[in-house]
């Protein structure tokens, strides 16, 4: 059911808030879930920092509680597999809305950088193509990482066809430019001046990447010694492609390799707008 896969995704959440000293370690009270009083406010809300509120003062030293911090915190440290969340909002004082994606639970390669197509297999002689179970979505907030597929969805799903007789061939493509991508760009270079620290820091746009992998993406770059006294419009062109390649490399491949064989990759540019 999406409410408990859900649940599970906040209480996650929760467990690496508690990990990086944001709440105290053991117990707590479970997630709680309803649907909110306005449709438009999403499809599920969670009072999780509001019940959790004292916890999260006293495990930070806080003179007082500020729910609305701890459920920044846990939106920070939410992760998402199975790409069942089109986004997540903080309402009011700390109350969690959020919206589940139209996949619902379908498996996903997510985010502008990736995704693969799907055509009717063909019988031996004719090549056929599919995606290893790989979906492609474009949400409206890219709020985390590209997807790793259950385990119980690994399988290809061109083995059956490769076994009755057909060709199999693998495909996927990346969409490594766009607005989309240019949003991803600005989020590495955000997390880059919060890490650096010898520079000011850039604000993070609501609609930049929020996951928490964008932070790796950063500390690579920076690795790398850019001049982070240029202004961003700048370093843009060369992030952008810095930062799609990193994701390609060390999160995208890795998942690919999962699904066993080959993929051919296929690259779809689109034009900046």
């Amino acid at each position: 059911m999406v409410k408990e896969d859900l649940a599970r995704v906040l209480e996650r959440a929760l467990d690496r808030c508690a990990r990086d000293g944001l709440l105290p370690a053991g117990e707590r009270p479970a997630v709680q879930l309803d649907a909110p009083k306005n449709p438009a406010h999403g499809d599920f809300a969670s009072n999780a920092a509001m019940v959790l509120q004292k916890q999260h003062a006293q495990a930070t030293g806080a003179a007082k509680p500020n729910p609305r911090a701890l459920a920044q915190a846990i939106v920070e440290r939410i992760e998402d597999p199975d790409r069942i969340l089109e986004k997540v909002e903080i309402a009011g004082p700390g109350f969690l809305n959020v919206k589940i994606s139209a996949g619902g639970l379908a498996p996903g390669a997510g985010g502008g950088v990736g995704g693969a197509r799907t055509v009717r297999p063909q019988r031996r002689g004719r090549a056929a193509q599919d995606d290893g179970g790989v979906r492609q979505r474009e949400p409206d907030r890219p709020d985390a990482r590209g997807a790793r597929p259950r385990r119980r969805d690994r399988r290809h799903v061109g083995e059956p066809a490769r076994l009755g007789g057909y060709d199999v061939v693998r495909e996927f493509y990346v969409n490594d430019a766009g607005g989309q991508v240019f949003r991803l760009a600005h989020a590495v270079y955000a997390r880059a001046t919060e890490l650096d620290g010898t520079v000011p820091v850039e604000p993070l746009d609501a609609e930049d990447y929020q996951g928490e992998y964008v932070k790796d993406v950063a500390r690579a770059w920076l690795a790398t010694r850019p001049d982070l006294r240029k202004p961003f419009a700048e370093l843009r062109e060369p992030l952008r492609r810095f930062a799609t390649g990193w994701i390609l490399d060390h999160l995208i491949k890795p998942d690919l390799e999962l699904f066993g064989g080959p993929h051919r990759q296929l690259l779809q540019r689109e034009d900046a707008p």
